[in-house]
């Protein structure tokens, strides 16, 4: 039968034995827990090691399977908005909102319509508000908009206001918000396979779809430029419904898109919120008790030059003094497109290609958000010459520090990187004292660095420089070379990544 009703209808079925499973697995728990002797026996340990990794997948399926047949629309109607974001044009989290989709599910069937997000707002019948500054200084955006609504790297908040700009122009409300780039597309019909759209000579593969839309665009243009948006969404729809759909693969394509932020979701208040935010799916700025790093990047250019655009970063914390550490962040970013090095102003416009938008100079509005209690005590940055913005003002590439996200500080200052040049910005801080703990033997330092949603993979160094005399005793992940009172790590930022180290005096 076809996947999402079968699914609905077994999972609603089952819950009585997916609840005692529950219990049990509760049981299997504190029996484990019990076990922390046996875990010294070497014959206990590889046994006990594959239970540790087995119980929170467990764990984690049982709420899934426990949750799905309500959110599948098992007692009622549910709606949901997916935002298609264009990451060649980054935005907070993850790109602009090109389009959106309004999805139903009633007892898993499945219904989706799609529309061009300046479709959205209804001027004549609602006031809007100001926008970001930002948006308004540099862009010469009036009004706050459906399609900027995602200027918060905080994916639940950019989520609650895209749900009620969405209330204002179409008078409908929504219970969730999935958000997905190219990539998630990419994947998605990696594990449906090629889609048949009628008209098209042949299937949309994984592997085209990316040709297909831009394709798609450029024939439309200009009354109709995201029309192929809806027959596309249409033919995914329907192959989710069909028949013989792999699971297991759509599973794990879904996992690797949420992991490496090309998915987020909102649920708010929903079985499942716990869920999504242990695992980060739900896109929430997070920072722990330490140290933390999101480095957040805001297009603000009208174009869409992000596949030109390459990107270096190194972060160094100094903890040679552990009750004042301090650290410098360098973010290097080279327009790698050749072209003319003028970056003056343009109107906003619509390109009859869309790789007319590829033309142009990077215009970007650089965040940082670290632990609240930094301290901005030095930075090199990028001035810019008044004729290359709105105003005609020269502007110095000020930086300036506010409430962030989630009680964080928020570093955040505005340059251009023209075509075939490179710009560099460099922040130093005092970092607060708590991001070192004490045991009174052991130093413990940690950081997390969030990922911006919608990008690649990103390098990053991370040096830290150890009190003189201190020796390395751990150190979550392997570093890349340790020479006193050096340690140096590479890290991939495909994914979040979370770094602990601990020293001795």
């Amino acid at each position: 039968p076809p996947l999402l009703p079968a699914l609905t209808e077994r999972l609603a079925a089952a819950r009585p034995q997916l609840l005692a499973a529950q219990e049990a697995l509760r049981r299997a728990e504190a029996a484990r827990s019990r076990l922390a002797a046996a875990a010294r026996s070497p014959g206990m340990q590889a046994p006990l090691r594959r239970v540790d990794a087995l119980l929170p997948l467990a764990r984690d399926g049982l709420e899934l399977a426990l949750a799905a047949p309500d959110l599948l629309g098992a007692d009622g109607t549910r709606t949901y908005l997916v935002l298609l974001q264009d990451s060649n044009e980054l935005r907070a989290t993850g790109g602009f909102i090109g389009a959106v989709a309004e999805v139903t599910l009633d007892r898993g069937r499945l219904a989706v319509t799609f529309d061009d997000s300046e479709g959205i707002d209804d001027l004549a019948g609602h006031p809007y508000p100001e926008p970001p500054a930002p948006l308004q200084h540099y862009m010469g955006v009036d009004l706050w908009l459906f399609r900027d609504a995602n200027w918060s790297p905080d994916f639940p908040t950019s989520a609650r206001t895209a749900l009620r700009f969405y209330q204002l122009g179409r008078g409908r409300v929504a219970g969730g918000v999935i958000a997905v780039d190219e990539r998630a597309v990419q994947e998605l019909l990696r594990a449906t396979g090629p889609v048949v759209i009628p008209g098209e000579a042949q299937p949309v593969s994984a592997e085209r779809v990316v040709q297909y839309m831009r394709g798609q665009y450029n024939r439309g243009f200009p009354q109709r430029r995201k029309a192929f948006l809806g027959p596309l969404a249409q033919a995914i729809a329907a192959r989710l419904q069909a028949p013989g759909v792999d699971l297991p693969r759509l599973a794990a394509v879904a996992r690797r898109a949420l992991d490496e932020r090309h998915a987020l979701v909102y649920l708010p208040d929903g079985p499942l919120a716990p869920l999504l935010a242990r695992y980060g799916w739900d896109g929430a700025v997070r920072p722990p008790a330490d140290d933390f790093l999101m480095v957040v990047s805001s297009n603000v250019g009208y174009n869409k030059v992000g596949p030109y655009i390459a990107e270096q970063w190194s972060y160094t914390v100094d903890l040679t003094q552990p009750a004042a550490p301090y650290a410098q962040l360098s973010v290097r970013q080279t327009h790698t497109r050749a072209g003319p090095a003028d970056c003056g102003w343009v109107e906003r416009r619509r390109a009859a290609r869309y790789e007319d938008y590829f033309a142009g100079c990077f215009w970007n509005y650089l965040r940082v958000l670290v632990p609240a209690g930094s301290t901005l005590f030095d930075a090199a940055t990028n001035p810019t010459p008044g004729a290359w913005l709105r105003t005609g003002r020269d502007e110095p590439g000020a930086v300036t520090v506010a409430p962030g996200e989630a009680n964080t500080f928020a570093l955040s200052t505005f340059l251009i990187v023209p075509r075939g040049g490179t710009r560099e910005t460099v922040l130093r801080y005092h970092l607060p004292p708590q991001v070192l703990r004490h045991d009174g033997r052991t130093w413990r330092y940690g950081i997390t660095v969030q990922k911006q949603p919608g990008r690649d993979a990103l390098p990053l160094t991370v040096r830290v420089r150890l009190p003189p005399g201190a020796t390395l005793s751990a150190t979550s992940l392997p570093p890349q070379s340790v020479a006193a009172p050096w340690v140096s790590y590479r890290l991939d930022l495909r994914q979040d990544q979370r770094l602990e180290l601990a020293f001795s005096p």
